[in-house]
């Protein structure tokens, strides 16, 4: 299991080790700045070309929890909480995908 700081976030990820294909299942916790979980699951399969628990893969998961109202179909919010939506409008969530740019 491996954590990564993006400003006051922290991104874990652990390895299931069970493969869909050929990539490996990534559970995820993201917290934000008072340690409250925002985004969890175990949805995550990150590229084979990556190691599971990376920052690369961590970088490639930010980017999707990162989207915001007009990067995608607005059916994509649907599920969303309160708390994951107040993240989705905030500007720290428009801060954080600097993150996922290549360096």
């Amino acid at each position: 299991m491996n954590s990564y700081k993006f400003d006051n976030y922290t991104l874990t990820l652990k390895n299931t080790w069970i493969m869909k294909g050929s990539k490996y299942q990534v559970k995820y916790w993201f917290k934000n700045p008072d340690n409250k979980v925002i985004f969890s699951g175990n949805d995550f399969y990150p590229s084979p070309m990556v190691k599971p628990e990376s920052k690369e893969s961590a970088k490639h998961l930010l980017s999707f929890l990162t989207l915001q109202e007009y990067d995608t179909d607005s059916e994509y919010f649907d599920s969303y909480t309160d708390d994951q939506l107040n993240f989705r409008d905030s500007q720290d969530c428009e801060n954080l995908q600097f993150y996922t740019m290549d360096d």
